[in-house]
Order: C-alpha cells, then sequence, then structure tokens
C-alpha cells in the first residue's frame, strides 16, 4: 500500500497564503492536498459501506449546480461518501482513553458523491442483484439506507482532504491541515478551512470522530 509522503519539515517553515474569493487557500499546503487526492486509492478504505455526508461539509467555491433547497433532515440536502486513510487501522483504533493523538503523516480523503433514489428492483437483494457487481465497482458497497429507501452513488462531488501535522505548521488547526478537491482535480482550499473547523474543533479523538458504526 503506497503511503502518502508529507514534507513537514518543508511545510513548517513556509507561510505564504493566497486569498481566492475569500477562500483559504495556503500555497504551502497546497502540494500535499493534491498529492492526497491524486494517490488515496492506493490507501485502505475506512468501512466497507458508504456514508451520509453532514451537510455542513461542503468545498468553497460551492458550483451553483451543487446547491440545494432541502432542509437538513433531507436526502438531498447530503452526500453519500467512502472514506481512505494512509492510516487506516490506527483510525479505526481510536480510543476514548488513548490522548496521544494520532500520528503526525496521517492522511484521510473523502470521497463524495451525489445520492441518486434506487427504482424498484435496483436496489441489492432485488432481482437478484448482488451490490459488489456494480459498474464500475469500487471497492465498497456504494449502496446505502435511510427511511426505508435505497440510494446508490451518483455523480462524483469533491474529495474532502485532512492531514496530520505538527502542531506550529501555519495555516492549520493545531496540526491539521484541511483541503477540498474538485472531481476535475482542482485544489479549492488547503489550510485552516472555516467550514472543516467549525465541525472538526469539536471532534473526540484529536480534530477526528472516528469510524461510524
Amino acid at each position: 500500500m503506497r503511503r502518502l509522503l508529507i514534507l513537514v519539515g518543508v511545510l513548517g517553515a513556509c507561510s505564504s497564503s493566497t486569498d481566492k474569493d475569500g477562500v483559504v487557500l495556503e500555497d504551502h499546503l497546497v502540494q500535499g492536498i493534491s498529492d492526497a487526492a491524486e494517490t488515496y486509492t492506493d490507501w485502505d478504505l475506512v468501512g466497507p459501506h458508504v456514508l451520509w455526508s453532514p451537510t455542513l461539509c461542503s468545498a468553497p467555491p460551492l458550483p451553483t449546480a451543487h446547491y440545494s433547497n432541502a432542509t437538513g433532515d433531507q436526502a438531498h440536502a447530503q452526500k453519500l461518501y467512502a472514506l481512505y486513510s494512509n492510516q487506516a487501522e490506527a483510525y479505526l483504533t481510536m480510543d476514548d482513553e488513548d490522548s496521544s493523538g494520532v500520528p503526525i503523516g496521517t492522511a484521510l480523503v473523502k470521497e463524495a458523491f451525489a445520492p441518486v433514489e434506487c427504482a424498484a428492483g435496483e436496489a441489492p437483494g432485488e432481482g437478484g442483484l448482488n451490490p459488489y457487481d456494480f459498474d464500475p465497482n469500487p471497492g465498497y458497497v456504494p449502496f446505502t439506507k435511510r427511511d426505508g429507501k435505497t440510494y446508490r452513488t451518483g455523480e462524483a462531488l469533491d474529495r474532502f482532504i485532512m492531514l496530520r501535522m505538527p502542531d506550529d505548521t501555519p495555516g492549520t488547526m493545531e496540526g491539521w491541515a484541511f483541503g477540498t478537491v474538485s472531481p476535475n482535480g482542482e485544489v479549492t482550499s488547503a489550510g485552516a478551512v472555516p467550514n472543516c473547523i467549525a465541525c472538526h474543533q469539536n471532534a473526540a479523538y484529536d480534530g477526528l470522530f472516528g469510524p461510524k458504526e
């Protein structure tokens, strides 16, 4: 399994920043975010199924086509995602009693999709459909349920990335660099992204929420 190599010494020495239409885009963090977006499919999956993403998980700037009038408790106000990490085992074994935090160099990539409600006969178990036969097979079950309905992964959306660096790294949340990458590979944010910090600053595991049951 390939590992993301983060040049923590170089990153810690740089602090240049670019404000792109009000978006956080720390120049010295862009390459690490870009590298993670290019290599994450070689990492381990954190869980075999897709999950629902919270409504606050949005990439700046948010394209008009992605806006929704749905409220927070409606499926289309959210996304489906699969989570990858170069330290999947450490992520899956995080413990409330372990105060050591996650290792420097840890990276996570949330691969996001628009949810598509399955029509009759399209859901796993209906008509002999095997969820792992979905084409293309991403290595996880691309289906999930909500309120008695089955949804599958649809259009690929942005990738949401976290990189763990030393606490004093400029432009980070105490060592956590956040980033978003568009489906075409453009880094659209990198650094202490407000939308990301709003959720992760209160996370129980050193900025992470840990695996969902």
